[in-house]
């Protein structure tokens, strides 16, 4: 269903967002602070 390269920016993307909250717990996040361009069909 998904390949090896789209598993992992989802878990770059994650791994992202969750360093993010954790260094900010008390900040509101939106969806454009922490996501990153799309990425291109390949």
């Amino acid at each position: 269903m998904f390949g090896a390269d789209h598993i992992e920016t989802l878990l770059e993307r994650f791994a992202r967002l969750l360093t993010a909250m954790t260094a900010e717990p008390t900040r509101r996040w939106r969806r454009s602070t922490y996501s990153m361009p799309p990425s291109t069909p390949g």
